[in-house]
């Protein structure tokens, strides 16, 4: 197999699958975080609207959280409408989990937001060891 060859050849671990479930999990992995990248832009760009001190405030975190929406504009609408509904489902999974946040921060939940958090965090850690 002549695509798995050449992936191999440059080092890489083929993983083979069909397009749906590929759609499905690039939503998650690639474009969801290119558009919480655009969205944290144009969240801030709000709220510069309102005092352009903000600027002045970015620091490495929102360097990094937001390195994605400096990607090729053209390249990512093509991805993302040709992908459309595994993205649609993935965003809505996004919204859900901010609206969960939101309602434990409204309730003053610290320690539901400490679980959530501390579940995350560890996750995390883990992909990346």
């Amino acid at each position: 197999m002549l695509a798995q060859e050449l992936v191999e050849a440059v080092g890489a671990q083929p993983l083979l699958m069909d397009a749906v479930r590929h759609d499905r999990l690039v939503a998650a992995v690639s474009h969801l975080p290119y558009l919480l990248s655009v969205g944290l832009v144009a969240t801030t760009e709000e709220v510069a609207a309102e005092d352009e001190l903000v600027w002045e405030l970015v620091a490495s975190g929102f360097r990094d959280t937001s390195r994605l929406a400096s990607s090729d504009v053209t390249m990512m609408l093509d991805i993302l409408v040709t992908n459309r509904q595994a993205v649609g489902e993935t965003l809505s999974r996004f919204a859900n989990r901010l609206n969960t946040i939101a309602h434990l921060l409204e309730a003053s939940d610290e320690e539901g937001l400490r679980s959530s958090m501390e579940q995350v965090r560890k996750r995390r850690e883990g992909i990346f060891r």
